[in-house]
């Protein structure tokens, strides 16, 4: 599952990044929209990672 959220977090950073591109022209809100998305999918990410460290040091082996 871990290796699936690193998936979908480079997918959403891909998505957030397509997103400012095209917003640059004529389209701020959609930029800005893109550039709001980059701290969720950072957070996704590191809670995706807190919660593997914890899994693995409650789990044995």
């Amino acid at each position: 599952m871990k290796w699936g959220l690193v998936v979908a977090g480079v997918g959403g950073m891909l998505y957030c990044g397509i997103m400012m591109a095209v917003g640059r022209r004529n389209r701020s809100a959609f930029a800005a929209d893109g550039a709001a998305g980059i701290p969720w999918v950072l957070a996704g990410l590191t809670c995706g990672a807190v919660a593997a460290v914890v899994v693995g040091a409650i789990l044995p082996g």
